[in-house]
């Protein structure tokens, strides 16, 4: 069959509009969940220098950067993606080996978030894209492809660590940015570049991989308890698609589903099991992971949780114990 030269032009003009359309609600839906960094810590009303990036995971105020992006001891400022709105800003921990920072600063309201649950292994060609503040401009929004998605050596420093390996340069001010996918899900953190000839005109990006980031995130105490010690053991699988519902014959699209269970945790002792989905805690609907965490940080964390479940086309409810775990 033959195609007129002026349908295939009209074809390929839709597929770039709707590229073009794709990308700038990709940069609207995560550009809030950015921010950038200045060590400057004079009043918020002055121009900063921004030599810095970073991006928001937790929504009352908590973000991630390189280690090696921001100081010890000392108020900085960061200047939050979309809004524009500033705050000061501390490190309130951090792991230098990994060149991982915690980021905190007093929110006044519910701001938007990367959820790192959502974070996953890339594979080579996999698309990316990033926020970041090269060379001091806020903002700044690119795209390109994995180019390895786990090299090592490239830092001689830690020889045996793995990196993600991007096919665009990571430049001055862009460390601690994320690297994501369109739906959001987390890829890694850019933090360095090499070059043949030690100059920052070219060279080479790379990215901390998602899940070094994560770990790091999964042993920040939130209230003096961590995430696992809040959901009691129970790790949960981020998004509930329309597959998993089909597949596991959950009937409808609503809940929270198990991942795993912490060996020996309060949880497995009650029998919660893998792909058990979660309906509600204490008496509360739960929707999203989000509802989960929220309801479970809500109960004391001296008191039975009960959590309604669907498995295996019956419902059941289901007294968890206040956190433990044999192995401790």
């Amino acid at each position: 069959m033959k195609i007129l030269p002026s349908l295939l032009l009209g074809i390929v003009l839709l597929l770039s509009c709707q590229k073009e359309k794709n990308s700038k609600e990709i940069f609207r839906s995560y550009v809030g969940a950015s921010f950038s960094i200045s060590l400057d810590s004079g009043s918020l009303e002055e121009p900063k220098v921004w030599t810095g990036s970073g991006f928001v995971f937790d929504r009352q105020g908590l973000g991630l950067t390189c280690s090696h992006v921001v100081p010890d001891d000392k108020i900085f400022t960061i200047r939050m993606g979309g809004i524009g709105q500033k705050f000061f800003a501390k490190v309130i921990k951090r792991d230098v080996q990994n060149d991982l920072a915690l980021v905190q600063w007093e929110a006044s309201e519910s701001q938007n978030a990367f959820n790192l649950e959502n974070s996953v292994s890339p594979e080579t060609g996999s698309v990316y894209y990033m926020i970041s503040t090269p060379m001091g401009m806020e903002e700044s929004f690119d795209s390109g492809w994995i180019a390895n998605r786990s090299r090592t050596g490239a830092d001689i420093f830690l020889p045996n660590h793995s990196f993600i390996q991007l096919n665009r340069m990571v430049l001055s001010g862009s460390s601690g940015a994320p690297v994501f996918d369109e739906d959001g899900n987390i890829f890694g953190m850019a933090r360095f570049q090499i070059s043949g000839d030690g100059s920052k005109r070219d060279g080479i990006g790379f990215a901390i991989p998602s899940h070094v980031i994560r770990e790091f995130a999964k042993s920040i105490p939130v209230g003096g308890r961590t995430k696992e010690e809040i959901q009691r053991g129970i790790v949960e699988i981020p998004v509930l698609t329309a597959h998993l519902v089909s597949k596991l014959s959950l009937g409808e699209n609503r809940g929270v589903l198990v991942s795993y269970v912490e060996s020996g945790s309060s949880s497995e002792t009650a029998g919660v099991k893998r792909y058990d989905l979660i309906l509600e805690v204490n008496g509360h609907s739960i929707l999203t992971a989000e509802d989960l965490y929220k309801q479970m940080s809500q109960s004391p964390s001296d008191k039975n949780v009960e959590l309604k479940i669907f498995r295996q086309d019956r419902n059941l409810k289901l007294n968890i114990a206040p956190f433990s775990r044999k192995e401790r």
